[in-house]
């Protein structure tokens, strides 16, 4: 039992096979009548009806095996007859469709089952097809099959022909509901009895009566709910374009009247296939694409594009485009009209291209208005404008200080006087995840909530805020995606900032997004020592830096740039964005997290070139209490620097407690490379060596894997310059032959060197002499002045551990 094109005459075919007996085909043959009997006196060459009975009677004494393919295609005289003949001892293999459509067909099988069984026959699996047909793509023919192995075998040997006329041949005869049902279904795979019904005025009866006669001829999928996908595309293959045009309308106009964003979509992709421009079919577009905003934003906008080109006004149009391409991450279509919603749509979008003071502007003009001066508190906090923003908060009045904007603006303005943000991002998040906005916030509360949270702790406590992807906000997912890899990195854990650099490179990222990915390809430059990455992703954010481009909630990002591009540029080209942030955080208290922090980013530059005065002045600036955990970590490890850096000998116990702090507050490559330092200005002979260098190493654990991705993600198609010659040498020196070149520059022996970097003698050699190469010395002396010009000029770098 089974539909047709499972395998039902090949199954019995293979049964028959296995009878040694005589055997008696009494199956129906194509173009036999209807009468009574036909296909018995055929089979048993009998000319009359009473001679059958009495050829039955001697194969039954014969012990015959009787076989009847396709018995729901049997005459009901000819299965009453049968039926005796299995009631009397007879041997009887059947086959039929699943449906028993007559009584008579019904007591055959109750008389089979007396002392028989029902082997049903279902689709095949993907490895049984595969074992089929070799050398085929097996998922590939089971998707398109389904599994039914007549239409499988036909599709894989490319028999288009073949399946229309199968196709045909079972629906050529049967009802007009059926054919009607079966279209219907081509077009739309989740039609239902009762639209099927709606749309082709046959009655639900009818209906579910043609859509069992589909199921019985093969052309529904396991569970009977949709047409097998060839024999979908069949069907529309021979459908007049008129006749198809027409049932998508009548589809649509049955559909009508749904409110859910998939319903609406439906109604409006049906009519677009109707190629329909008139009032309903407009209206049906924007219905779809104002539904789909909060779901899938790309795709509201091909909608709301689709209802300008079929006469909707394009400017009314604008706003619910607008959100559709803030929600995607897009810039904003052009002619925006005037007015409020536009205004604070179009700061939206200035804040995504890193441009806060042109939003904070377009808020201020509209005063009072909606939400604005909630949003323009937020911006102004991002720039450093905290008094504006305390100002803005309290001319939007205590009325509406629980919606999400408030709740934001509030949050943000208690992280600018040093109250821990985590709880109060937190209340935000979960007001914005009740809470539908007619327009998108100036950032999402959970982005600006993690990246401050990250200033604070220093631990984990981010991940707790920051969400994971929401629908319908793959802009904001993406940048949610970007700040987990780089909060991740700055933590030791770079997998996610790995797998992130393992994407192409899409040129379209709006710039705030573009600053957040270069500052998680300096980072990763950073970390694998690779100078030329490191200036290639500065050169990516060079303009938005210069253009003041970024904002408080993005320190952390600023510090990756910075430090990456400060070995290989003048110092002066970074005064400008080290003085926006000195005056954007001097209004704040003494100790807060963000002054810390711009001041660590001070220290770690002045580190970079030795300056012992300057990293005085940073430690001096980041206070002596406030700021959270994170910012005492950070002043401590500022006096270890000085320390560190200068004559006296160093406290390698004190070194140590130190970096455990930093990689405690999300500082991993900070502890390590201050290890490496302190093991730079310790002794060779001293045991204390060996031990800075170990825990510097295992901070840095997998450096080798980070370089290998780092070099994967570097080529000319991403922007990343080749390495260039130094000195007349044929490249820059890689992370390991820095590390020799800085010990042999310093005086120590190859022996010395490869103990202290758990390294063999031979190694040792093989780097030196590659570095001699490189640098374009055939002797000490030479090498000497080679290195020692570069090291001056800090084009190398720190060495680092």
């Amino acid at each position: 039992m089974g539909p047709d094109g499972s395998g039902r005459s090949h199954a019995l075919r293979e049964f028959a096979g296995l009878f040694r007996g005589a055997i008696v085909d009494l199956s129906p043959r194509p173009g036999d009548s209807r009468s009574d009997l036909a296909a018995l006196r055929r089979a048993l060459s009998c000319e009359e009806i009473a001679g059958v009975q009495d050829a039955l009677d001697a194969l039954l004494r014969d012990d015959a095996l009787f076989l009847v393919d396709d018995a729901h295609d049997v005459d009901a005289v000819s299965l009453r007859l049968l039926t005796q003949l299995v009631n009397r001892g007879a041997r009887l293999a059947a086959t039929r469709r699943p449906r028993l459509t007559n009584r008579a067909l019904a007591d055959l099988d109750a008389a089979l089952l007396g002392d028989g069984e029902i082997v049903r026959l279902g689709p095949l699996g993907v490895d049984d097809l595969a074992r089929l047909r070799r050398g085929h793509d097996a998922a590939a023919l089971h998707a398109a099959s389904a599994g039914w192995v007549g239409l499988a075998l036909l599709h894989a040997d490319g028999e288009v022909a073949a399946i229309d006329a199968r196709v045909q041949r079972r629906l050529v005869s049967t009802a007009r509901a059926t054919l009607d049902t079966a279209q219907m279904l081509a077009l739309d795979a989740e039609a239902d009895v009762t639209l099927v019904a709606a749309a082709s005025g046959h009655s639900i009866d009818e209906v579910a009566d043609a859509w069992s006669k589909l199921d019985d001829f093969g052309l529904l999928g396991p569970g009977g709910d949709v047409l097998v996908p060839v024999v979908a595309t069949a069907l529309r293959r021979s459908m007049p374009a008129g006749t198809e045009r027409s049932w998508h309308a009548r589809i649509a106009q049955a559909l009508r009247g749904g409110g859910s964003p998939a319903r609406a979509d439906r109604v409006a992709a049906h009519w677009r296939s109707a190629r329909a421009e008139h009032g309903e079919a407009v209206a049906a577009f924007v219905a779809a694409g104002n539904a789909l905003l909060a779901v899938d934003p790309d795709r509201a906008d091909d909608w709301l594009e689709h209802a300008i080109a079929a006469g909707a006004d394009s400017g009314e149009m604008w706003a619910a485009r607008a959100r559709a391409a803030l929600g995607a991450g897009r810039r904003l279509p052009a002619g925006a009209p005037a007015g409020a919603s536009s205004a604070q749509l179009l700061a939206v979008a200035e804040v995504n291209e890193g441009r806060w003071e042109a939003a904070a502007r377009l808020l201020a003009d509209l005063g009072s208005d909606g939400a604005a001066p909630a949003r323009l508190a937020v911006a102004s906090v991002a720039i450093g404008r905290f008094d504006d923003a305390r100002r803005a908060l309290d001319a939007h009045g205590p009325e509406g200080r629980s919606d999400v904007e408030t709740a934001l603006a509030v949050a943000c303005i208690d992280a600018a006087a040093d109250v821990d943000p985590i709880a109060g991002f937190a209340r935000t998040i979960a007001a914005n995840s009740s809470t539908s906005l007619d327009l998108p916030p100036i950032e999402a509360p959970d982005v600006i909530g993690a990246l401050v949270s990250s200033l604070y702790d220093g631990g984990n406590g981010w991940q707790a805020i920051l969400r994971p992807a929401v629908p319908g906000q793959s802009g904001a997912n993406r940048r949610r995606m970007l700040i987990r890899a780089f909060l991740e990195m700055r933590r030791g854990r770079n997998e996610s900032a790995l797998q992130w650099s393992a994407q192409p490179v899409d040129d379209a990222l709006p710039a705030r997004d573009a600053f957040i990915a270069a500052a998680i390809e300096a980072g990763l430059a950073r970390r694998a020592l690779r100078p030329e990455l490191q200036l290639a992703a500065f050169q990516r954010s060079e303009l938005l830096l210069l253009a003041g481009g970024f904002d408080l909630f993005l320190l952390e990002a600023v510090e990756e740039i910075l430090l990456a591009a400060a070995p290989h540029i003048s110092p002066t080209r970074l005064t400008s964005i080290t003085d926006r942030l000195d005056s954007w955080t001097a209004p704040l208290p003494e100790g807060h997290a963000w002054r810390a922090q711009v001041a660590w980013i001070h220290a770690q530059l002045a580190v970079g070139r030795r300056d012992l005065a300057v990293l005085g002045v940073a430690a001096g600036a980041a206070g002596t209490a406030g700021g959270g955990a994170r910012a005492g970590v950070i002043r401590r490890a500022m006096s270890r620097w000085l320390a560190v850096l200068a004559p006296a000998p160093t406290d390698v116990a004190a070194v140590i407690e130190v970096a455990g702090e930093l990689g405690a507050a999300g500082m991993a490559h900070e502890s390590s490379r201050l290890l490496g330092y302190a093991a730079l200005d310790t002794p060779i002979d001293s045991p204390d060596t060996q031990r800075l260098l170990k825990l510097a190493q295992t901070a840095t654990r997998g450096a080798g894997l980070l370089t290998d991705a780092v070099d994967r993600r570097a080529s000319p198609a991403g922007g990343v310059p080749a390495s260039g010659g130094v000195a007349g040498g044929d490249g820059l020196l890689s992370a390991r032959e820095r590390q020799v070149a800085e010990l042999k520059y310093l005086g120590y022996r190859n022996a010395d060197i490869a103990s202290r970097l758990f390294i063999g003698i031979k190694t040792v050699e093989t780097h030196v002499g590659r570095v001699h190469a490189k640098l374009g010395a055939t002797n000490k002396a030479e090498f000497v002045a080679a290195y020692g010009q570069l090291r001056a000029t800090d084009r190398l770098g720190s060495p680092g551990p």
